[in-house]
């Protein structure tokens, strides 16, 4: 092989020294790549500006990259002469000078997606891919969704990896088109085959609950183990959960702390709930480090360690016991639509413990819980309404007393917000908008009343 490439090395540098400009841009492609002779740098440039002689604009591009930190202004000078003269790639390199403030000191998103449209529009998969992404973020264009998916599309079915990954995303969510998961799936596996560790990672999202492709755990975590050994932190959240319970994997708890522990050190806020509550499960001797990467979360906003860490303090576990605490955390936590803190903080209400007692207050805690489907706190609701109400008006109550408790069509999660929006699986209507959006922001979100898994879209209804 080496024979081989030395004999086509000499016969294109015997084209070069005839004046050949592709053989000459060729030749110092070698001389740059060291691709079947000594890389060299000088040599490089040297051949690259005999092909520039002869207008290759392609060696316009590459010189013009290499010299860049040396000579800004001449690499500034040669991408815009090729881009002017019609050439896709410098056309694309061009837009990125400009969107990172290479040619006049300052960033001008307005000029870098200028020049990807006129690159995108020749066909060039990188520009259709970062003008998918102006689109999607309003960088230099107006922000257009669906120009955003149709970007991905060409791209993507050029090959480009990132391309097909955005454009599964936005079959996932219904961005810019009909959401769709099969067609997710379908365009996250293409990625993830090419080795996208985004996209091997959503990819084992959807065998995870089965969406777009029929439920399978083990390949779940075959695709999180992938996507984590190129560095996803959200993939190795995922992949130790997989480990701590044994779903698709076998029971490995101390590589569930290990693997998640990278994560939550990168500063992943999920990764650093998650890791609290591993150790706050391992025992008192890791008390202290659980409490430690729980209020790291719970000062973060996480819900999940927000309840966590109240519980810490309610026991005493690697901290102080104080139930004043512990009913604020749960409090923060409850407010964000977290069931058992929902219900945790009933109980302080209802028990006076950090709180004052006030079994109006712990009803309407146990009503937010039993709404989301904790039967324990349904039954509390008829015990502590029992105990407010005259005997003579004393009932059991129904899901219709939880979703609208005073008659006025409230929210089932918050209680005071009007109910206005349709889950169209099961057609309840349960929600407001408010609470709509934070439980579909959740992922893997379910009907509140009934715990169907929601899929589409609600619909907003007017009264």
């Amino acid at each position: 092989m080496a024979g081989t490439e030395a004999k086509y090395s000499m016969e294109l540098l015997q084209e070069a020294e005839r004046g050949n400009p592709a053989a000459q841009y060729a030749v110092g492609l070698c001389c740059e790549t060291g691709a079947g002779i000594a890389r060299d740098y000088t040599a490089a440039e040297r051949w690259y500006r005999r092909a520039i002689a002869n207008d290759n604009y392609d060696a316009m591009v590459n010189l013009a990259k290499l010299i860049r930190s040396a000579n800004l202004r001449e690499s500034v000078a040669l991408v815009a002469r090729a881009a002017a003269c019609g050439h896709a790639r410098a056309q694309y390199e061009l837009s990125q000078y400009y969107a990172t403030g290479l040619v006049t000191g300052v960033r001008n998103s307005i000029m870098a997606t200028y020049w990807l449209k006129h690159s995108a529009d020749q066909g060039f998969a990188d520009a259709r891919f970062e003008l998918g992404v102006a689109y999607d973020d309003g960088i230099g264009v107006v922000v257009d969704h669906a120009a955003a998916a149709r970007m991905y599309r060409l791209a993507a079915e050029q090959g480009h990896a990132k391309a097909q990954y955005n454009l599964g995303v936005c079959y996932e969510q219904g961005e810019g088109t009909a959401r769709n998961c099969e067609n997710a799936t379908i365009w996250f596996r293409r990625a993830s085959d090419q080795g996208h560790a985004e996209a091997q990672y959503n990819l084992g999202r959807c065998y995870s609950y089965g969406r777009g492709v029929p439920e399978d755990r083990s390949e779940a975590a075959r695709l999180f183990q992938l996507s984590a050994s190129q560095g996803c932190d959200v993939a190795r959240v995922a992949l130790g959960r997989c480990m701590w319970h044994g779903v698709g994997v076998p029971v490995d708890r101390d590589g569930a702390v290990h693997i998640t522990r990278i994560a939550a050190d990168h500063g992943l806020l999920t990764a650093q709930a998650a890791l609290g509550f591993y150790l706050m499960k391992s025992g008192d001797s890791c008390s202290e480090m659980a409490v430690h990467w729980l209020k790291l979360a719970a000062d973060r906003g996480n819900a999940s360690a927000q309840t966590d860490l109240a519980r810490c303090y309610d026991t005493s576990f690697g901290v102080a016991q104080d139930h004043v605490k512990s009913a604020q955390l749960y409090h923060l936590a409850a407010e964000q639509g977290e069931m058992v803190a929902q219900y945790n903080l009933g109980v302080a209400y209802e028990d006076g413990e950090g709180v004052e007692c006030d079994l109006a207050e712990a009803v309407r805690w146990y009503g937010r819980a039993a709404a989301q489907g904790d039967e324990r706190a349904r039954e509390k609701v008829n015990k502590c309404k029992s105990l407010l109400e005259p005997a003579s008006k004393r009932r059991e109550v129904t899901v219709d007393d939880v979703s609208d408790p005073d008659g006025k069509d409230a929210c089932c999660v918050c209680m005071h917000s009007r109910r206005c929006m349709v889950i169209m699986e099961c057609g309840h209507l349960c929600l407001c908008a408010a609470c709509s959006e934070r439980l579909t922001a959740m992922g893997d979100a379910k009907c509140p009343l009934c715990r169907t898994q929601i899929i589409h879209e609600m619909k907003k209804v007017f009264f």
